[in-house]
C-alpha cells in the first residue's frame, strides 16, 4: 500500500511537469537560431526536405493524414549504422498493481483530491491515511 500511494499521487505530477517544461522547451527562441523555436527549426527542416526524395520526409508532409502504413517493409534498419544504447539515459519506473478493491478506489477518490494545486505531499498523506481506515 505504501509503495501504491506515491505511485498514484506523484506518478502523474512528474508526468504533468515534463509535459509542461518539454512544451515550454519546444516553444523558447535560441538565440544561436535568431531567436526561432525548438519547434520552428523542425517544420522549416521538414519543409526543406520535402520532395526531395526522403521517404519518410515526404511521407509526413503529402501523405494524407489518414492513410495507414501498409508496407511495413519499406521501412528498413541500416545495419550500417551502429547504435549506441544510452543507458544512462533511461528512467525506468516499475508499474505498482493497485491493492485496492473497485468500491474501495472510488471511495478514495471521492475522498482525496489528487489533481490539488499542493505540491502533494498532503494528498500522499490523505491516501494513505484513508487507506488505513479501508
Amino acid at each position: 500500500m505504501h509503495l501504491w500511494c506515491p505511485h498514484h499521487v506523484f506518478v502523474p505530477r512528474f508526468q504533468r511537469a515534463l509535459d509542461i517544461f518539454r512544451e515550454g522547451w519546444n516553444l523558447h527562441g535560441l538565440s544561436g537560431e535568431r531567436g526561432r523555436t525548438p519547434t520552428q527549426l523542425y517544420i522549416e527542416g521538414m519543409m526543406r526536405q520535402a520532395g526531395q526524395g526522403h521517404r519518410g520526409t515526404d511521407y509526413m508532409v503529402f501523405r494524407a493524414p489518414e492513410e495507414a502504413i501498409q508496407d511495413h517493409d519499406e521501412y528498413r534498419i541500416d545495419d550500417e549504422v551502429e547504435v549506441a544504447p544510452r543507458e544512462d539515459m533511461i528512467i525506468n519506473v516499475s508499474n505498482v498493481d493497485c491493492p485496492l478493491n473497485e468500491q474501495d478506489f472510488t471511495r478514495l477518490e471521492q475522498t482525496v483530491n489528487i489533481e490539488s494545486d499542493h505540491q502533494g505531499v498532503d494528498c500522499f498523506l490523505a491516501c494513505v491515511e484513508c487507506n488505513s481506515v479501508l
